[in-house]
């Protein structure tokens, strides 16, 4: 059985691009590529603070047990705990049938066309980038729920 190592996935409206306002299920990959310091720092790069000083570099780890522990931080990557491999051993390889039922868990009425016609979108960040799909995306279609 194949598996995936994952950090979060989340029911919320799209905030942005071609699909704004469209209710959506985000999931995303651990292993993101991207190390984005600027986020939060403002325009001024002198005063940004270097990347070892950054919070996914200075959180003190020794106390959780899953990466759902670590608080938000307001500088830098929002989603350094998908990249940083100091939080790897917070996050497990999951089974894909297992990930394909909790994703459609948090579709509204449990499926990706609503009774009212409205399509839930799958949106699912990898490695820096993301990917919309709508309707029928492989990961459900293929998996028995």
């Amino acid at each position: 059985m194949e598996k995936i190592r994952y950090s979060e996935i989340f029911h919320s409206v799209q905030g942005e691009g071609r699909w704004v306002g469209v209710p959506s299920v985000f999931f995303r990959v651990f292993g993101c590529n991207f190390h984005c310091h600027g986020f939060g720092q403002g325009r001024d790069k002198s005063k940004w603070l270097k990347p070892e000083e950054m919070p996914y570099s200075t959180q003190d780890l020794s106390e959780l047990k899953n990466i759902k522990d670590l608080p938000v931080v307001d500088i830098g990557c929002d989603a350094s705990a998908s990249w940083s491999t100091r939080y790897k051993h917070l996050v497990d390889w999951e089974p894909i049938d297992k990930i394909a039922k909790e994703i459609i868990s948090y579709t509204p009425e449990n499926k990706w066309i609503c009774s009212t016609g409205q399509d839930i979108h799958f949106i699912y960040y990898r490695w820096g980038t993301y990917v919309v799909a709508k309707r029928n995306t492989t990961i459900i279609k293929t998996t028995t729920i």
